[in-house]
């Protein structure tokens, strides 16, 4: 298990441009993965309803 103390030292350690692409990446999975949640969820309930 990854302590949080280790793992923040090690993000400060990295370079500028990595932690923009990190930030960008854990951001854009933070709005994907509940909408395509929500959109498979409401297919699956479409189908179960009108089947």
């Amino acid at each position: 298990m990854i302590s949080w103390q280790n793992l923040i030292a090690e993000y400060r350690a990295l370079p500028p441009f990595v932690k923009a692409s990190l930030a960008i990446s854990v951001v854009s999975l933070a709005f994907l993965v509940p909408y395509h949640m929500g959109e498979s969820v409401g297919v699956a309930a479409y189908y179960f309803f009108n089947s």
